[in-house]
């Protein structure tokens, strides 16, 4: 049996490549059974997008504490745990999530992805009269996962 992404030695479009610090990742197998979380306003399935392939895993990785590492890092900071990913994932507001809800989903099928930091990324809800020093940057750094072609078949979640 395949496993989901073999196939890619690299991502090519340039929007996945920003997304990631210096467009710095390297490719991992993640095993049948590997959970994943994201803090996100969206279902799992029924997107016309798709599932979308941006995770971060709920166990530590190299470089990454996991979700519980991250519910520790909000609570010393004295914030929600969805606000803190918001940073930390650099998920700006324009994009329409609220991180709301924490979906938790499960690899039905081993699968290649590409992990590392996220990219920061500037929020363009500011006022236009914000000066450029008052203006809002997400820091980013969280370590994510970019694991392209889920199906139903490859995730459920958890």
């Amino acid at each position: 049996m395949s496993i989901l992404n073999q196939d890619i030695e690299r991502p090519t479009n340039p929007t996945v490549l920003k997304s990631f610090r210096n467009q710095s990742m390297r490719k991992i197998l993640l095993d049948a059974g590997h959970e994943l979380y994201k803090f996100t306003s969206h279902p799992l399935l029924g997107s016309p997008k798709g599932i979308t392939p941006y995770w971060f895993s709920l166990s530590p990785l190299e470089g990454d504490r996991g979700l519980a590492g991250l519910m520790h890092d909000a609570e010393t900071v004295h914030t929600e745990a969805k606000d803190f990913a918001r940073a930390r994932a650099a998920v700006a507001p324009q994009w329409g999530n609220s991180m709301s809800n924490l979906l938790r989903a499960r690899l039905m099928t081993s699968a290649y992805a590409f992990v590392g930091q996220a990219a920061g990324q500037p929020c363009e809800d500011d006022p236009p009269s914000a000066q450029p020093m008052a203006r809002v940057f997400l820091i980013g750094g969280a370590m994510q996962l970019w694991i392209p072609n889920l199906t139903t078949a490859s995730i459920m979640e958890a």
